[in-house]
């Protein structure tokens, strides 16, 4: 039989969910993360059914970070209730199964949902797929190892009919082309430029790192900001070369559009354009200064007030 829940974090689901959401909006006393203009953001990544309806898939997604590893779950379970946002991508929790009860043990290390009766009555393939999500959406956390699901009372069965017990990554793989270990995650600091494009403001940005952290500063830079009211310093469809720092100096190369597309001439835009590149690289302890270089060569000539044919300094003027 199920234990006496050490910490007890209920998922509110179908018209009651609604009808809080609408209450706290209404009430000014929640802000949905799309319209949070200076609420610290993290990125968590949820795991829905792909296309092809044969794996799960990743989805990364912004919600305004928890004060307590109980409130995390909370949230992430409610985003993973919601569905996924991608329309290539589809929901491994159906509307009719609601997670009643999720517990974390004491140890904070395994984490045991109740989910409703409605779940037993899911074809094999959908509930292999919806048992799937729930593990590997939870076990993204460094708190949490394992994932032990209940249905009425009594712990899930597997296709053995005997209890499917502990579930983790490791013993639950349904893609294989899925790492079953956490991301290398990290949060780094972008700066865009602010509402009246006057000058640079810090956006802080948890991101997962499978490529050296330089770059994907300025990946994350060309895709642009998150928070409200923040304009972005680099069109999307720049491209990105390479990036290599050596001796502090981080060499960034672009593409050929990134001086004729990106670069108008217009001192105080490129201004932003560059204090933006350089002053995100250089939040790095490891950088001091960025040489930005196009198509592998050496740029020539002022652009936003700066030499580009020599390293480019940190520049505090331009942060607001």
């Amino acid at each position: 039989m199920k234990k006496e829940p050490n910490k007890k974090i209920h998922i509110i689901s179908g018209g009651l969910l609604i009808c809080l959401l609408v209450f706290y909006v209404l009430s000014g006393l929640i802000i949905r993360p799309s319209q949070q203009t200076g609420a610290n953001l993290m990125q968590i990544n949820l795991y829905f059914l792909n296309m092809a309806n044969s794996n799960i898939e990743r989805e990364i997604r912004n919600i305004e970070t928890p004060t307590s590893n109980t409130e995390l779950i909370n949230a992430v379970l409610r985003e993973l209730i919601k569905g996924p946002e991608n329309n290539w991508l589809y929901r491994t929790i159906p509307r009719d199964v609601t997670i009643e009860v999720a517990e974390l043990t004491e140890n904070e290390k395994l984490c045991e949902i109740t989910l409703s009766p409605e779940y037993t009555l899911l074809p094999v393939k959908d509930e292999i797929f919806c048992r799937s999500s729930l593990v590997w959406t939870l076990t993204e956390f460094d708190f949490i190892d394992d994932v032990v699901i209940y249905v009425s009372g009594q712990q899930l069965q597997g296709l053995s009919g005997q209890a499917a017990g502990v579930m983790n990554r490791e013993n639950l793989s349904v893609n294989p082309v899925l790492s079953p270990h956490r991301p290398n995650s990290q949060t780094i600091t972008l700066y865009f430029a602010n509402a009246d494009l006057s000058a640079l403001t810090p956006e802080a940005r948890t991101i997962e790192v499978t490529n050296t952290i330089e770059y994907h500063i300025v990946e994350q830079l060309i895709k642009g900001p998150v928070k409200e009211g923040v304009n972005p310093t680099l069109l999307p469809e720049i491209k990105l070369k390479a990036t290599d720092t050596l001796e502090g100096i981080c060499y960034v190369d672009f593409g050929p559009e990134f001086l004729s597309r990106q670069l108008t001439g217009n001192m105080s835009a490129d201004a932003l354009v560059i204090g933006s590149i350089v002053n995100s690289l250089t939040e790095l302890s490891s950088v001091t200064m960025v040489q930005i270089i196009v198509d592998s060569n050496t740029v020539t000539g002022v652009w936003g007030g700066y030499d580009l044919s020599i390293p480019v300094s940190r520049d505090e003027n331009v942060i607001e």
